[in-house]
């Protein structure tokens, strides 16, 4: 049976599902788009049997599962990205600060994680990351970080040399 396709309304590639294409090669969220393409599918007929018939939640993030971790309901991603960690299968959670931080992620609060080095702070973070396939990307911070190593800077360049 041949696979069934919708074509981009921006640039006409054809797929089963544009979420990804749309976020990195037209740079727009979903929401842009079906204003630019109101009429134009984001997924396929076939495609959207499979998300009804697998229980997944299909909107303007993406596809998405409910999963229960620790007795919280997470929504999970359920395509593959670069920057989901693997699983390391032999990790051991603590069932209570594990459950407490992902209610935590859920609510979007603010976390600060405190403990000697080696404790397994950031470990816990990347194993909760790649059992529900959320994306992480780890910055190390010391004492002489500051705003403009995540922002950026202005430096004055000179255009013209006087002789």
């Amino acid at each position: 049976m041949p696979v069934e396709n919708v074509f981009c309304g921006l640039c006409g590639l054809s797929s089963v599902a544009l979420f990804e294409h749309i976020r990195s090669v037209h740079k727009i969220d979903i929401a842009e788009y079906e204003r630019q393409c109101p009429h134009a599918p984001l997924f396929s007929e076939a495609f959207g049997r499979f998300v009804t018939q697998n229980d997944l939640h299909c909107d303007a993030g993406g596809v998405t599962m409910t999963r229960s971790l620790f007795g919280v309901k997470v929504a999970s991603g359920v395509l593959p990205d670069e920057h989901v960690p693997p699983a390391d299968e032999n990790y051991v959670f603590d069932e209570k600060t594990s459950r407490n931080l992902l209610l935590s992620f859920i609510e979007n609060d603010r976390i600060l994680l405190v403990g000697a080095t080696g404790c397994g702070k950031s470990s816990l973070i990347v194993q909760l990351a790649a059992r529900v396939n959320w994306p992480v990307r780890r910055i190390n911070l010391h004492g002489e970080t500051s705003v403009s190593d995540f922002v950026g800077q202005w430096v004055v360049e000179a255009k013209y040399s006087v002789s």
